[in-house]
């Protein structure tokens, strides 16, 4: 059987082995409290800093949303390169979800140029995957993003 970028099955310590291997999901974008979102916010000067709840939640949301894309996400390894072929070993590509729940916290600049800052609930999220051998993939990194009205958050 061909290995595929989005597993079958994700076992509880998914996330913690995708940060073992070079993620950084749980290290920047979870149990992150408000203070600190908003320090980096500062420091990395980006627009926007999400934050999931707990690990458990976090795996929860992404692997839901992989799940449910599967087909879509393998095509991209598989197919997504040059003359149809698999897409180079570290490319990376976002996707981004929306969930019908909130799924965490968004701190984020206001203004241009940026005066404020604001922070809120979101229902919207990231998930960057990075293409590694094999035709398998990465979890590089999933946070909580700012919604827009498409993503009809609650």
């Amino acid at each position: 059987m061909q290995a595929q970028c989005v597993p079958a099955a994700f076992g509880a310590g998914w996330l913690n082995a995708q940060e073992a291997a070079g993620g950084h999901t749980i290290a920047r974008h979870v149990n992150q409290p408000l203070a600190q979102m908003i320090n980096r916010l500062f420091l990395a000067g980006v627009p926007a800093v999400g934050s999931y709840p707990t690990t458990a939640g976090a795996q929860a949301t992404i692997t839901a949303a992989l799940a449910a894309n599967a087909v879509a996400i393998n095509t991209w390894r598989a197919t997504g390169g040059l003359a149809g072929g698999p897409v180079n070993v570290g490319t990376t590509r976002a996707f981004d979800y929306a969930n019908a729940a909130n799924i965490g916290t968004v701190a984020f600049t206001v203004g241009n140029p940026p005066n404020a800052i604001g922070w809120s609930q979101t229902c919207a999220f990231r998930v960057v995957l990075r293409a590694t051998g094999g035709n398998n993939c990465l979890l590089l990194t999933s946070f909580p993003r700012p919604a827009t009205p498409e993503d009809h958050c609650p």
